[in-house]
């Protein structure tokens, strides 16, 4: 799970990013998570965590993550709004600079 994560074209916009940045030891990941749209920062350095190999977070405003690693190379699980159901999110592996590039992202 030691790595970053990415997944694009958040539903219904196609320029929206959530970039995961994660370590495990073995037991618990812990992370921080950035989110972008066309370009612009919504929130960065929000606190991600859970027992290897699940992950989640909780997104500010409302809304939480909550998945876990199916292959070397995927994390998925859903992200559910409170009173409006849940979209399958899947996550794939990008580089380092993937996290930064969200972090400073324009306001």
């Amino acid at each position: 799970m030691d790595g970053t994560w990415e997944r694009g074209g958040i539903s219904g916009d196609h320029f929206g990013f959530v970039v995961m940045q994660l370590a495990d030891d073995g037991t618990r990941a812990t992370g921080v998570v950035c989110y972008s749209e066309s370009g612009h920062l919504i929130f960065r350095d929000v606190p991600a965590s859970g027992s290897y190999p699940r992950v989640a977070f909780d997104r500010p405003g409302g809304g939480r993550f909550e998945g876990g690693v199916i292959s070397p190379d995927t994390i998925n699980g859903f992200f559910r709004l409170p009173n409006a159901g849940e979209q399958e999110w899947a996550f794939q592996r990008t580089s380092a600079s993937a996290y930064e590039s969200c972090r400073t992202s324009r306001p």
